[in-house]
């Protein structure tokens, strides 16, 4: 093939011409950081739902047999939703974290070579190691927002008080955008890319590990030959 002469008048070496290898990696960013949180969080927003109407079903069962409200009927609804939530949560990780998307994939990758990424299994120490570094910071990260956002928030629907659907409505929208920000910040800032014992959260093409490896004329695995 021809190569232009160089500045100097010689002809350019052919590893200054070669391409560098391709990364593997796909660069986090906010477009598709928001994508794995949307997949993560409206399963997890429905069947919450479900979880509140169902409990709330069942409190209703147990207070028109006890005739009254008590506070354990109260706190077992609160108890019953929390417990699904956090269930439902774990599942929802383990299947992100194999996800494929349109441009890229999720996947745990081997912290041992970096470099060379060795996607890993999704074995449950591993999901779990990443499920609660999510949930513990969006608790802690949730409670310290909804102090910020109470005091703007209770001024605007204070005047909405009159109108107990409406006022309802409106700290309701709140809550759910308020964790919905956490828990994006979370997975954009403290999961991807991030390292979880022996693995780590990565970004990955969406065809990584399951492409054949390009072969040479004698059938065995190599580098491809222009």
């Amino acid at each position: 093939m021809f190569e232009p002469p160089s500045i100097s008048g010689t002809t350019a070496s052919p590893a200054a011409t070669t391409a560098a290898p391709e990364s593997p990696y796909v660069q986090p960013t906010f477009n598709y950081a928001l994508r794995i949180w949307w997949a993560f969080y409206w399963p997890l927003g429905v069947a919450t739902i479900f979880a509140f109407v169902f409990a709330v079903i069942i409190g209703a069962v147990f207070r028109s047999i006890l005739h009254s409200a008590t506070q354990e009927t109260i706190w077992g609804i609160v108890g019953v939703i929390m417990a699904f939530y956090f269930a439902f949560s774990f599942v929802v990780m383990y299947y992100i974290l194999d996800k494929r998307f349109r441009h890229f994939r999720v996947a745990l990758v081997s912290s041992a070579d970096y470099a060379h990424p060795q996607v890993v299994p999704r074995t449950g120490a591993r999901v779990g190691r990443v499920w609660f570094a999510y949930i513990w910071r969006a608790v802690l990260y949730g409670v310290v927002a909804t102090f910020v956002v109470s005091f703007p928030l209770n001024v605007i629907t204070g005047a909405f008080v009159r109108m107990p659907a409406f006022y309802f409505f409106l700290r309701l929208a709140a809550e759910i955008a308020t964790s919905g920000a956490v828990g994006l910040y979370v997975i954009y800032n403290n999961i991807i890319d991030d390292r979880f014992g022996d693995a780590r959260v990565c970004l990955l093409g969406r065809d990584f590990g399951t492409a054949p490896a390009p072969t040479q004329a004698n059938g065995v695995p190599g580098p491809a030959v222009s």
